[in-house]
Order: C-alpha cells, then sequence, then structure tokens
C-alpha cells in the first residue's frame, strides 16, 4: 500500500474509503516502471481483483464504475517517464492506462465531491 505520509501532501484523507483506497493504489502504481508497455494493464489487474469486493459493478479499463464520477478527474502529476512510446494498447484518453506519467486526483479522490443531495436533477 502507498505511504499515507506522502499521499496526504497531494490531498489524500487517511480514513479508509473504498475510492479513496483505489485512487491511492493508482497512485502508487503509476511510479513503477514496465519494461513491456502492455504489462501495465497486466500488473494493476491484480490490484482490481484484491479491490473487487468493494465496487461490485466491476471496472471499466481501470476505473470502478461505482466512482466512475471521481475517478475520471485524474491527471498526469509529470511528464511521460522516460523510454515510454506511445501508447501501443490504445486504451482511452479518458483512462489513467492511457498515460506513462505519473497519475494525481484531484480533490484527494474525495468520493464527496457534490453532495448526494444537490447532485439531483429538477
Amino acid at each position: 500500500m502507498a505511504n499515507m505520509s506522502s499521499l496526504r501532501g497531494l490531498g489524500f484523507h487517511t480514513g479508509f474509503h473504498p475510492t479513496r483506497h483505489y485512487c491511492a493504489s493508482v497512485v502508487e502504481f503509476s511510479h513503477r516502471q514496465f519494461k513491456k508497455e502492455e504489462d501495465v494493464f497486466w500488473g494493476f489487474s491484480g490490484v482490481l481483483k484484491q479491490q473487487a469486493s468493494q465496487f461490485p459493478q466491476g471496472f471499466i479499463w481501470g476505473l470502478p464504475y461505482e466512482a466512475l464520477d471521481t475517478v475520471l478527474l485524474w491527471m498526469e502529476h509529470s511528464a511521460p517517464k522516460k523510454g515510454s512510446g506511445f501508447n501501443k494498447l490504445h486504451f482511452p484518453s479518458w483512462s489513467w492506462l492511457s498515460t506513462t506519467a505519473f497519475v494525481t486526483f484531484l480533490y484527494g479522490c474525495d468520493p464527496n465531491i457534490i453532495p448526494k443531495d444537490q447532485g439531483r436533477v429538477a
């Protein structure tokens, strides 16, 4: 698991929440270096398998359906890693899997960005 003291500086809270846990895993995982770019998804699939019980609706391109509105707020935190080429697997641009840069999340991946009662459409 990610070093929580370093994640606090990126706006992450320390209390457990599945979405925050997922985001912290992505941040930590994005710092890994792979010889083959296509191994990123397969490597992260182990993390997804471990967190599957927290997200029963499953994942789409490595992002949990239940928290899609929150986890789509990722951004590159660095330039792409040295030696990385064009995304050979053509992950969709809205998935953090499409970049070789370090990743972070806006608002500390807080699942309560918009209070549920304010998110209703009249």
